[in-house]
């Protein structure tokens, strides 16, 4: 889900300002996270570190100019650099991994149509874990899909049927 980050440009030009910052509100875009997050949705984001972040926390990063928020799965270390791997709830593949540099924090609320959901409690906690779990299984079960229809045009190939 990208974020329209037009209210917090300034700040954010400034690196130092928004690196002192512990908490900055966006609001968001697109349909990537639905339903946690819906357009128009602000949330709240807190700055953590990289280590401080669990399977299936809602971050926020920056992207080539833009915010993205997305489900955290996991980090992984090559080469001596390390990646963030994140997956939107509403795509079936894996992001391309990202530097943790370009990490901005977690999302720990919600506000929409001016009500807050606060994300730092014991439902969201087990709730964000599972539509993560879920959401990589869904993921992986469409890439076995995928693997199995061309293991099946072969067979049917070399068998000499011809299939579209």
């Amino acid at each position: 889900m990208s974020t329209n980050y037009t209210e917090i440009a300034k700040l954010l030009r400034d690196k130092d300002c928004f690196l002192k910052k512990d908490l900055i509100e966006f609001k968001c875009e697109g349909t990537s996270m639905n339903p946690v997050l819906k357009a128009g949705d602000e949330i709240l984001v807190r700055r953590i570190p990289l280590s401080c972040l669990c399977f299936g926390d809602v971050i926020t990063y920056e992207e080539n100019g833009t915010f993205i928020t997305h489900r955290f799965l996991y980090s992984r270390s090559k080469k001596n650099q390390t990646m963030m791997v994140t997956k939107a709830d509403n795509r079936l593949k894996l992001d391309k991994p990202v530097t943790p540099l370009f990490l901005l924090g977690k999302v720990v609320g919600i506000s929409r149509n001016g009500q807050r959901i606060e994300m730092e409690t014991k439902w969201w906690y087990f709730s964000s874990r599972l539509i993560a779990l879920l959401s990589l299984m869904e993921g992986q079960l469409f890439e076995i899909f995928l693997s199995l229809k061309k293991v099946a045009k072969m067979a049917l190939f070399f068998s000499g049927i011809r299939c579209k």
